[in-house]
């Protein structure tokens, strides 16, 4: 019963844990739907125009593909009970709101670079870290509630693992033959002082 009930209690922390995060990433979505719209994205895009006609319309595709994005976020992580793959579209439109940020202040800035394609590489380098480490950030967080429900389940009497038990084992046998030996050299000490006894005699 105490089993059942420690699962029980994992499984529900885990959840939890999940839930939290799902409200992060709609508030993360909301920021970046709000964002997008409120911004004057003309503005940007005909400064951008100006340089590189090209990069223009990439932006305008990137634009749109954010934007799609962050709204399927913001829907999944409404609706995380029913929506498919809630958790992972949540993350994606989360994500999508702070390369969408990145973009906007690079293109706020093209004047400083001096050419287009040094603003594209700027971009995409810092981007490529911030998707790394959301990635690695993701993994970890799962992997640490993975790591204590371990740790907690060995505390649990039935839940030891395979090398706890074989620790315990060898610990034993290691016990009951240094008690033997312990008895042996006894019986051979008593041995030693009957004969010096005997001699004397």
């Amino acid at each position: 019963m105490k089993t059942n009930s420690h699962e029980t209690n994992m499984k529900h922390e885990v959840k939890v844990v999940a839930d939290q995060r799902i409200k992060h990433y709609k508030v993360i979505c909301f920021l970046g739907v709000a964002l997008i719209t409120w911004i004057d994205k003309a503005v940007l895009l005909n400064r951008l125009n100006e340089y590189n006609n090209v990069a223009a319309q990439v932006c305008i595709i990137y634009f749109t593909v954010a934007l799609v994005s962050m709204l399927l976020g913001l829907t999944a992580s409404s609706f995380p009970d029913s929506a498919l793959c809630a958790k992972t579209v949540s993350s994606n439109g989360a994500l999508q709101a702070f390369l969408f940020l990145n973009a906007v202040v690079h293109l706020h800035n093209i004047d400083l670079y001096s050419k287009v394609r040094h603003l594209g590489v700027s971009w995409m380098l810092t981007s490529l870290v911030f998707c790394i480490y959301w990635v690695m950030n993701q993994s970890s967080s799962s992997k640490v509630i993975q790591i204590r429900q371990a740790i907690q389940l060995e505390l649990v009497p039935g839940h030891q693992s395979q090398g706890t038990e074989q620790g315990l084992s060898e610990f034993e046998n290691l016990t009951k033959f240094a008690d033997h030996s312990r008895r042996q050299l006894q019986e051979k000490l008593l041995f030693l002082k009957a004969e010096h006894v005997y001699s004397m005699i």
